[in-house]
């Protein structure tokens, strides 16, 4: 019998449980577990930080994330990096610090471990040795947590996951007034494409479409993930109508290019179909509902699957009557720096 994974919430209060319980065998006051997300980094848990500012947190926290080595540093202050910081630097600041970088299973740097003081102290062999074994231990909680939120095919983020992210991802857009997308992507014809090709033949192809789309939308606050079957869907950080939709078709290129066979299809490849729906920057209050955007965005996707394949069309053409044609063989899609290339 397969064992039930435990929720995020639950995994959520075994981190802090744990800093709690480092902090307190090392007679400390302060612990952090930082995340690292694309390009930025995030507090996400931590004892004695209160009334820390977490820019600054991250900024302390990010130094054995950079170095990717275990710091056991006495006197911050004499430390070339850490002494750079702005906890450091304050007149009654950081003077001992620990951290250590936490590596996913493909032995990428995913996070921190920090302790700090703002007294000058030295971990015992003992106390260094258990802080290392409270790491292993965070790391392993990291990678379940990993595993728990990850579609077995793609790689990419399953549906609870994505739902959970997106509201958090909405919730940073309306504070920060930045507009926001969601793109709902399906390969054209699966079934078809199942019967025609054989069903390894689609699990190949929705893993490489899964592949593509991760390399596609890399930027730090895109969400992707697989929903369901045939359909992809990302949260499009701080990118309006134009935006999204240059990302789409670039998205179809993407993925003819690919070139995976589809005998008997209008292209004689694999291609997808968009659906966009978009939050302007005017009207992120009552627009930004990442599930309703969502249903838009399936809403026009819909509509332009009955126009026929390889369709981008957003929430407003739906409602319009209007689709886009599809690409022809060969064709580039508009220009736009949108997706990394």
């Amino acid at each position: 019998m397969k064992q039930a994974l435990p929720d995020r919430r639950s995994q959520d209060r075994a981190v802090l449980a744990l800093l709690e319980a480092l902090a307190g065998a090392l007679g400390l006051r302060h612990a952090v577990y930082m995340a690292r997300k694309g390009d930025r980094n995030r507090v996400v848990a931590g004892c004695g930080i209160e009334s820390m500012r977490a820019a600054e947190l991250a900024e302390l926290c990010s130094v054995p994330f950079e170095q990717l080595r275990l710091m056991h540093v006495p006197d911050p202050v004499r430390h070339t990096a850490l002494s750079m910081t702005a906890l450091v630097q304050h007149e009654k600041g950081v003077r001992f610090f620990c951290g250590a970088p936490l590596l996913s299973a493909q032995d990428r740097p995913v996070g921190v471990l920090a302790l700090f003081d703002f007294q000058n102290r030295r971990l015992a062999t003992a106390q260094l040795a258990l802080f290392k074994e409270m790491a292993a231990a965070l790391e392993e909680l990291l990678r379940l947590r990993a595993n728990s939120v990850r579609d077995e095919l793609t790689g990419l983020f399953n549906r609870d996951h994505f739902e959970e992210e997106a509201i958090r991802e909405a919730r940073r857009s309306r504070r920060a007034g930045e507009p926001l997308g969601v793109l709902v992507m399906a390969v054209d014809e699966f079934a078809r494409f199942n019967q025609t090709h054989g069903r390894t033949a689609g699990t190949r192809a929705l893993r490489r479409v899964g592949e593509i789309l991760a390399v596609r939308f890399a930027r730090a606050g895109d969400v992707l993930a697989r929903y369901r079957g045939a359909e992809f869907v990302v949260l499009l950080a701080n990118t309006d109508a134009a935006q999204a939709r240059v990302a789409g078709h670039r998205m179809q290129q993407a993925v003819r290019e690919l070139a995976l066979p589809f005998r008997g299809s209008h292209a004689g490849v694999v291609t997808v179909s968009i659906g966009l729906a978009c939050a302007g920057q005017d009207a992120l209050a009552r627009e930004s509902n990442p599930r309703v955007m969502l249903s838009q965005a399936y809403s026009a996707l819909r509509v332009g699957q009955a126009v026929g394949p390889e369709q981008i069309i957003t929430h407003g053409d739906a409602a319009r009557g209007d689709a886009a044609p599809p690409l022809s063989p060969g064709s580039s899609p508009p220009c736009g720096n949108r997706l990394s290339d």
